[in-house]
């Protein structure tokens, strides 16, 4: 029964080797296309991508959207920047203004100091004049008028001072309070944009809006993968279908076997290859059957 089988196995590969052309060629071209199929679904097999299956998850659920999303994402990272750099700023401004008015208060502190001691001073001296006019007969009318002058003169000059730095000091708290408010409008807008690129992050396993987008990139060449593989197992299931109908119009005595040796269809080597294994095989079993007789 084996002898029989190789014997078959051999005229069958007789008749593939003597197939009219036309036959041969669609045998051939249809072996090939089922090889390079073959070929391309191991390779998409292998192919690895750098997006993780809860990316992958999350992602697909948004997939129309995404998009916008890195879009919105990539904006809100610019927008943190620039609010970053103005609290930085108007942080800057709060501590000049505090600076500056705490300059001016200690300025206006210093210049009540001199006018008080300017004032005991010249009551001092008025009362030693006025001691001197009451002990002498010197005429100090002349002394007095100076002093009441010079009295006047700094008193002036010592308000209108003083009258510069309280406008100075309240100006500057205004602009510290401006400064302030400003400071705490910015800290809210960059609280609200951190907190929604946080939200991103977690939700997309990234750590910036950069990787994000590659991210994606990589998802969409995972679904172009997918969507090959499964357009060459379709095709791999049409060429097979075909190979088996052409096998099966050539009325081989074992047209199954060559499905799985499709090799053998294409490479003559492989084909002679096949042809040596089987005669070599046959002439042992020819030799077994000749012991067997004798």
């Amino acid at each position: 029964m084996e002898y029989r089988i190789v014997t078959r196995y051999l005229n069958d590969i007789k008749a593939l080797e003597n197939l009219p052309k036309e036959t041969a060629k669609d045998l051939r071209t249809t072996a090939s296309r089922i090889c390079e199929l073959e070929q391309n679904i191991l390779e998409s097999r292998a192919i690895t991508r750098n997006i993780t299956d809860e990316q992958y998850s999350v992602i697909s659920d948004e997939e129309e959207d995404m998009p916008e999303i890195i879009n919105r994402f990539a904006s809100d990272e610019i927008y943190q920047a620039k609010l970053k750099r103005s609290l930085s700023y108007l942080e800057g401004e709060k501590s000049r203004w505090e600076i500056e008015r705490e300059e001016l208060l200690a300025q206006g502190k210093l210049f009540r100091r001199m006018a008080i001691a300017v004032l005991v001073s010249f009551t001092t001296l008025l009362i030693l004049l006025y001691v001197m006019y009451q002990t002498s007969d010197v005429d100090i009318s002349l002394w007095i008028f100076g002093v009441l002058f010079i009295c006047a003169v700094s008193g002036f000059v010592i308000f209108l001072r003083q009258n510069t730095l309280t406008k100075e000091s309240r100006g500057a708290l205004i602009r510290l309070n401006q400064a302030i408010s400003m400071l705490n409008v910015e800290r809210m807008k960059y609280v609200n944009v951190t907190n929604s690129i946080e939200y991103s992050k977690d939700k997309y396993f990234v750590k910036s809006a950069a990787e994000l987008q590659y991210i994606w990139e990589q998802y969409q060449d995972k679904v172009r993968d997918q969507q090959r593989f499964m357009q060459n197992n379709d095709d791999l299931e049409f060429y097979n279908d075909k190979l088996e109908r052409l096998l099966g119009s050539i009325g081989l005595a074992d047209d199954k076997i060559w499905l799985n040796q499709v090799n053998a269809l294409i490479n003559k080597q492989d084909m002679s290859d096949c042809r040596h294994r089987l005669v070599v095989r046959r002439k042992r079993l020819e030799t077994d059957l000749r012991i067997i007789e004798e």
